[in-house]
């Protein structure tokens, strides 16, 4: 009986987002007779805009990007702004997503990434000599260094391309 109950109420609350989204959705629309502007040009399909990385002024921020057309398994290892190095990751990254790892004021970093479902590597991995720890294992990750002039308040995105 509880169990129709929460499928009952789970069915009223899917009914009543549905008509709250269907009558936003008729709020939008111009109405039937309207005529576009003269110099009005169809809308353009795009797809949504990430949202903007999380700027911190005394900082570099630091944040990667699957540039492959493969999802990825991303990590990322880079000091904190007391100056430990902490390992982040991994990310699934789809094609043209990305991640935050944080704010850094050390402009060496580390990354690694491989394809979802290959940790051995067989189709290819972004990895290098540095071993560091992530989840328990050692992996190995590839040693970056920013550019000379990086400093606080700027942006580094490191991108993973095919």
């Amino acid at each position: 009986m509880a169990r129709r109950s929460t499928l009952a109420a789970g069915a009223l609350a899917l009914a009543v987002l549905c008509l709250c989204a269907s009558a936003a959705s008729a709020q939008d629309k111009p109405p039937a007779d309207a005529k576009p502007a003269a110099d009005a040009k169809p809308a353009e399909e795009k797809p949504a805009a990430a949202p903007a990385p999380t700027v911190n002024k005394d900082a570099i921020n630091l944040s990667v990007t699957n540039a492959c057309d493969k999802t990825i398994l991303a990590a990322v290892v880079a000091a904190n702004l007391e100056g430990k190095f902490e390992a982040q990751g991994f990310w699934r990254l789809a094609p043209g997503e990305s991640a935050e790892a944080g704010p850094t004021k050390d402009r060496t970093y580390y990354v690694y990434a491989h394809e979802l479902g290959d940790p051995e590597c067989a189709r290819g991995c972004w990895s290098g000599m540095a071993e560091r720890d992530l989840q328990g294992e050692k992996w190995p990750f590839q040693e970056k260094v920013m550019q000379p002039g990086v400093g606080v308040g700027s942006i580094v995105n490191h991108k993973f391309t095919c």
